[in-house]
């Protein structure tokens, strides 16, 4: 349906036009391997259990590991009330539990370009067979 959406949206604009992009919602997504939940303080138990021992996962990052469950359910509260930037928790279909987050990092509206920011718990990934590229989703 979102896809649906995007085209209609797509066909209408003309090149030149200046209109812009509407600013994509922040609603569940279903894909063939995963599905995208909006982030909640719900997520933290099962986004704990993924990521309490994969320090390596955060390698890149400017945040954590985090020593605590404590430390990332407040850190989980700092992304969920970003408007500008929406955070949605990854949840594979093959495991059905949270393993990681993506957010929508840089949006231009008038370009139509959006910049998709994830924090995967790569281990887990590799270990339970399930994809570890972002472009699978």
């Amino acid at each position: 349906m979102a896809a649906d959406r995007l085209n209609t949206l797509a066909g209408s604009l003309v090149e030149g036009s200046n209109l812009e992009w509407p600013f994509p919602a922040q609603i569940e997504f279903g894909g063939q391997t995963v599905k995208l939940e909006p982030l909640s303080a719900d997520h933290v138990c099962e986004l704990w259990q993924a990521a309490e021992h994969a320090e390596a996962s955060w390698a890149y990052l400017r945040y954590g590991p985090f020593e605590t469950e404590a430390d990332l359910a407040e850190f989980v509260s700092s992304l969920v009330g970003r408007r500008e930037q929406p955070f949605w928790a990854v949840r594979p279909l093959m495991t059905n539990h949270a393993q990681g987050w993506l957010s929508l990092c840089d949006v231009y509206p008038m370009d139509g370009a959006i910049e998709i920011g994830v924090s995967g718990i790569r281990r887990l990934c590799r270990e339970r067979g399930l994809p570890q590229r972002q472009s699978f989703f």
